[in-house]
């Protein structure tokens, strides 16, 4: 008897049986290679954590050498609150050396002397309040764009902090800075001059905090100067370095006057985040660096 088209065509295909034989050693072949991969898979995530951890510290040391670079000689203190690690210190904008000795001749930039002293206009005078001066270098770390918080600061490693307040204090409002070095000041009088006849135009306060049981090395600026060094920073601007801080420490070694600045020493370990526990992977930071003033 001759099979019809319709017969030949339902005998095409798989039966139940060989599907369900194809799909059991589909399974076995699975689960035979995860076993394989995982050795290759569990290398590529374990270089890629050293590969993040590595990135992390490059950049975070990069930013603490660069910051310290700029800190003000005599302001950088340090504070510990539990586990919490905080340094703190004044960010230069810019700097120079000012003019101790009247010209022998040519104009003058300022239209008074605050002594009364003839041709002393553009000195920056001790004992009277003097509220102008000029600077005889060029300007380092480029010329400073003075904002209303700016300051003018002379001899920050002397006996008196410069974060204090009150009358004794060594700094002052900078009020503007002319293309011809002039500066212009709230009158203050710099009791004590510089021996190096150093200044600084400071922006303002920065602190670096270190939590190692929320795992954050954070970054503060924006804030006011305070006598005492703060342990909160509301309302300041605010950023996130690391959440991977498993254990740190901030160090700042006063050098003395004869040195005229200190030593920063930071030490991280960076591991794991909270969000990804059971992470093998661990490196230490180490960070020295010296602030004080130039030549």
């Amino acid at each position: 008897m001759r099979r019809t088209r319709t017969e030949r065509r339902h005998e095409i295909g798989f039966t139940l049986v060989e599907l369900t034989v194809s799909l059991a050693l589909i399974g076995l072949l699975a689960m035979a290679a995860i076993p394989l991969l995982r050795v290759p898979l569990e290398g590529w995530m374990d270089a890629t954590r050293r590969s993040t951890l590595t990135t992390e510290m490059d950049l975070i040391h990069t930013k603490l050498r660069d910051d310290m670079a700029r800190a003000l000689p005599g302001s950088v203190r340090v504070r510990t609150l539990g586990g919490r690690r905080l340094l703190e210190y004044l960010e230069v904008r810019a700097s120079g050396t000012y003019r101790a000795v009247p010209p022998a001749s040519g104009p003058l930039e300022c239209p008074t002397s605050c002594s009364g002293t003839v041709g002393a206009n553009d000195v920056l005078e001790s004992g009277c309040a003097d509220s102008c001066f000029v600077n005889l270098s060029p300007w380092e770390n480029g010329p400073p764009v003075l904002a209303g918080t700016d300051w003018v600061v002379v001899n920050p490693t002397g006996a008196i902090s410069p974060h204090a307040n009150g009358a004794n204090r060594i700094r002052t409002p900078a009020l503007a800075v002319t293309a011809n070095g002039r500066v212009n000041m709230a009158p203050h009088n710099f009791a004590t001059p510089s021996p190096r006849q150093r200044f600084y135009i400071v922006t303002g306060p920065v602190s670096y905090e270190c939590n190692p049981a929320t795992r954050r090395l954070t970054r503060y600026w924006n804030y006011g100067i305070a006598p005492a060094q703060p342990a909160a920073f509301n309302g300041a601007a605010s950023a996130t370095l690391s959440t991977r801080v498993q254990g740190c420490e901030l160090r700042y070694q006063d050098a003395g006057m004869s040195n005229r600045g200190g030593v920063v020493n930071a030490w991280l370990r960076l591991g794991n985040a909270l969000t990804k526990p059971g992470s093998p992977e661990t490196a230490d930071l180490q960070v020295t660096v010296a602030v004080s003033e130039g030549p």
